[in-house]
């Protein structure tokens, strides 16, 4: 896929650095859906949609789904680009083009964005925050790139397109070529004929956002009885002076608060870099984060589980679940989808083939009849489900 490179190689001397053009990656490959495909999904609810039209210094348009039939059916001939996130979420055979990219961690894929376009199609110059690898589907592409360029923006446009921009790189993709841009390169996209793109997007938190969300986690566990106290006080010589006492007791009052342990923040991280986005919040049950509760309740459901793999039936990770694994000296932490659950490190014999796509049968119940409480909790919230096409 990355041509003579190995990963290794593309590691060390590309990612987050600078711009690799691979002919050929996936020699023979056919789009994993057709355009009505995605324009069927476009116009669901709970997919997240977008339409561009426009052409560089002719205007910009935007408009986000969901779309009506009839909409995309009156598109023009030229000059629009539909984009629909989290396709991979939805479609296995997009999915399963995460394969490919699993010498980064999991943790780091965001998800596989699909784009349309019409000739002369485009979202205009532009920039990313993130790494993304374009992989070609369907017709061609000319890509112009700039690694040093004018950060000024277009005003009065919902899109975050380049004022300015002068390529220093040109060349037109294929089915089957591949793109891959660091952080912060100016690219612009431009479908010579009728073309499908896949995105392939790498998550990369920044500071404003994790601190945000541990914020969260301070406030709601901040103890409201712990108030600042201050009996047989002195009586104030200068009122309108806050007294060194007084702040070291005010100081500490909001350090305590604010402290952190290397587990407590691990765990922490964990759960937020599992958590869904908000459109695929899984309206399951609520997740039991207790090994002691989940080992000695369910009765009903481990049993349940238990004969539905006795009778030939397997459990998967759900599409688009996030799980993670961090093994630590005496146990193992399992994330999943924003919770957390403590278990013995031999749980590793059947979790991480789950999490890297493994199904599991029978074989998982006889040889780890620990792990059935864990199953049918994970299957009640929606993390796991019965597998509909055995392969």
């Amino acid at each position: 896929m990355l041509g003579s490179l190995t990963h290794e190689e593309f590691l060390r001397r590309h990612w987050q650095q600078r711009p690799l053009l691979v002919r050929g990656a996936l020699p023979g490959f056919q789009a994993p859906l057709s355009a009505d495909d995605l324009a069927g999904l476009a116009c669901e609810a709970d997919v997240e949609s977008r339409l561009v039209s426009g052409r560089l210094g002719g205007g910009w348009q935007l408009e986000h789904g969901p779309f009506e039939e009839e909409t995309l059916a009156r598109l023009p001939e030229r000059e629009w680009t539909l984009l629909v996130q989290d396709v991979d979420k939805w479609v296995p055979e997009v999915a399963a083009l995460l394969a490919l990219f699993r010498f980064i961690p999991d943790w780091r894929i965001d998800d596989i964005m699909v784009s349309f376009a019409a000739p002369g199609g485009s979202v205009g110059p532009h920039t990313d925050q993130y790494d993304v690898v374009l992989l070609q589907a369907q017709g061609r592409r000319r890509w112009q790139l700039s690694e040093h360029f004018d950060r000024a923006l277009l005003p009065d446009v919902d899109l975050k397109i380049l004022e300015r921009f002068s390529p220093e790189q040109e060349f037109v993709v294929e089915p089957g070529d591949l793109l891959y841009l660091p952080p912060n390169v100016a690219h612009y996209g431009l479908a010579l004929d009728a073309a499908m793109t896949l995105s392939i997007g790498f998550r990369a938190p920044n500071q404003r956002e994790l601190i945000g969300a541990c914020a969260e986690q301070l406030i709601g566990s901040a103890r409201d009885e712990l108030r600042f106290r201050d009996p047989a006080r002195p009586v104030a010589a200068h009122p309108s002076r806050i007294e060194e006492a007084d702040l070291r007791q005010l100081r500490e009052l909001v350090k305590s608060g604010l402290a952190l342990g290397d587990d407590e923040l691990d765990r922490f991280l964990g759960r937020t870099l599992t958590r869904p986005k908000l459109h695929f919040e899984i309206a399951g049950e609520p997740l039991e984060s207790d090994p002691a509760r989940v080992a000695g309740g369910g009765a009903d459901d481990t049993r349940q589980v238990e004969r539905r793999l006795a009778r030939g039936e397997r459990l998967v990770r759900r599409l688009g679940a996030r799980l993670l694994l961090v093994p630590r000296t005496t146990e193992l932490w399992l994330f999943a989808d924003g919770h957390e659950f403590q278990l013995g490190l031999g749980h590793l014999e059947w979790l991480e083939p789950l999490t890297e796509g493994a199904a599991i049968d029978a074989t998982c119940s006889q040889h780890c009849p620990d792990a059935l409480p864990w199953l049918a909790t994970l299957l009640a919230h929606g993390t796991i489900e019965w597998q509909t096409d055995p392969r």
